[in-house]
């Protein structure tokens, strides 16, 4: 009888979820049938190739010609309400160059233009002339071969530039000459043949510079220093071994990941003593001079991970206080000496896995108080020992798993009150003492997954009053213990 009233159930409960599908279906199918119609409807009133995309902003697709450009944003002005319009995208175009044609007093209005997946080969010189009141500028996915010297000319309000996916072959001298409040260039996948080291030279406002994905190799000496306001700069994503910093003193970000930079000389840094953000993942770096990091006193963010250090000197963070997230993941570190992370006073994330550590020195963290996010996961440890973690009363969450550990000892998580996450997965867990837990008031998930466990303490979870979600599944827990803790348990 109970079962079949569940089947009966079951099927009552799936012909309702046909027949709400099929209603969700059909009014989909109404809706597109709709607006099919509409489109239909508008296409016969105005044969225009630019519409109204959302409030101020005029989408052109497919156009073939300037003139079929401006015809079409005449006709798409008469339906747009109010009949103007700030911004204006041409995408998926048929024209193969832009010229001083283009520009007619319908444009001054325009404060932001986008011209993307076009046939764009030419760029003619004042190009833009008639967008007076530009401000962003933005062309992608274009197979432009050539770019004007004065084809950005007549843009005395333009404050961003972007040329992404845009085959530019030479960056001249002179090229963003007439861009005085130019604040934003980013130069993406463009990958240059030539670059004139003075190409920036008068970009004495822009503080904010991309060059990503562009196969840099080397830059031209002192291409940089004429960018005096430079705040951020990203280089990421090319080939570069080295580069020259100098005069770039108010630079407070730093992108260098995914270069083949090796090593990085003693000062290098000595010019940016504003510093707060420094990206050095997937490098080849094996070795950091001692004092590599001492010119950095605002530093913020350091990431060096994906690299071959195998070592740190335990005096390398001594002058960096105010760093408060390190990434060290996926190096060689086999070591670290008790001092290393001592003058990481504000230190909040750190990031150790993948590593080869087998032992963690007591008072390796007895500094880092505000630290929040413990990650030592796919090392070699073997034990945990009753100081590992001392006084780390601010730890949120801390991982352990992909080691080798078989020994905890009953105190080593004493002092870790506000810990929310533990992962202990696929280690080599025989025994737990029955203490272990017992302070964690906060922790919400246990994960003790994939190591060796038969038997747990009777009580071993009593004091986990936040516990949300225990993973045991992977070990040879017995079938009485399962019971005793099903309702939180993952096996």
């Amino acid at each position: 009888m109970n079962l079949k009233m569940s089947i009966s159930k079951h099927a009552l409960h799936r012909n309702r979820v046909k027949t709400v599908n099929y209603k969700c279906q059909k009014k989909m199918l109404l809706s597109f049938l709709l607006l099919y119609q509409i489109q239909h409807s508008f296409a016969n009133i105005i044969p225009s190739v630019c519409h109204g995309n959302h409030w101020n902003s005029l989408l052109c697709i497919g156009v073939t010609s300037q003139k079929d450009l401006r015809d079409g944003i005449s006709n798409a002005l008469g339906i747009v309400s109010p009949p103007q319009f700030d911004s204006l995208e041409i995408t998926h175009s048929q024209l193969n160059f832009l010229g001083p044609d283009l520009n007619k007093k319908l444009y001054q209005q325009v404060q932001n233009l986008k011209i993307s997946n076009s046939n764009l080969s030419n760029v003619q010189s004042e190009a833009f002339i008639g967008f007076s009141h530009l401000q962003s500028l933005k062309i992608e996915s274009s197979n432009i071969l050539m770019i004007d010297l004065a084809a950005f000319h007549g843009l005395p309000n333009l404050k961003m530039l972007q040329l992404s996916e845009v085959k530019v072959k030479r960056l001249p001298w002179g090229l963003f000459d007439r861009l005085p409040y130019l604040i934003k260039l980013e130069l993406i996948d463009c990958q240059p043949e030539f670059i004139d080291r003075n190409v920036f030279h008068n970009l004495n406002t822009l503080k904010e510079l991309v060059l990503t994905k562009n196969a840099l190799t080397k830059l031209p000496v002192n291409l940089l220093r004429p960018l005096i306001s430079i705040e951020t700069l990203m280089l990421n994503d090319n080939k570069l071994e080295t580069l020259d910093l100098k005069g770039l003193k108010h630079l407070h970000s730093l992108f260098l990941q995914k270069n083949y930079i090796s090593t990085i000389p003693r000062h290098f840094f000595q010019a940016n003593r504003n510093l707060r953000v420094l990206v050095l993942d997937d490098n080849g770096i094996s070795d950091l001079e001692w004092d590599v990091f001492a010119d950095l006193p605002q530093l913020e963010i350091l990431g060096l991970m994906h690299n071959t250090i195998s070592k740190l000197h335990p005096l390398i963070f001594r002058t960096t206080t105010n760093l408060h997230t390190l990434n060290l993941a996926a190096n060689q570190i086999s070591k670290l000496d008790s001092n290393t992370f001592n003058g990481l006073t504000r230190l909040a994330n750190l990031n150790l896995m993948d590593n080869r550590l087998e032992t963690l020195p007591d008072g390796l963290f007895s500094k880092n108080l505000h630290l929040s996010f413990l990650d030592l996961s796919a090392n070699n440890l073997k034990s945990i020992s009753p100081t590992n973690f001392r006084h780390l009363r601010s730890l949120a969450s801390l991982k352990l798993k992909g080691n080798e550990i078989s020994d905890i000892h009953g105190e080593a998580f004493r002092d870790l009150a506000l810990l929310q996450v533990l992962d202990l997965d696929n280690n080599e867990i025989r025994e737990i003492d029955a203490g272990l837990f017992g302070n964690l008031k906060k922790l919400r998930v246990l994960v003790l997954a994939n190591n060796y466990l038969r038997n747990l303490p009777n009580g071993i979870f009593n004091g986990l009053t936040s516990i949300e979600s225990i993973e045991l599944e992977g070990n040879n827990i017995t079938d009485e213990f399962n019971k005793s803790v099903s309702k939180f348990v993952s096996f």
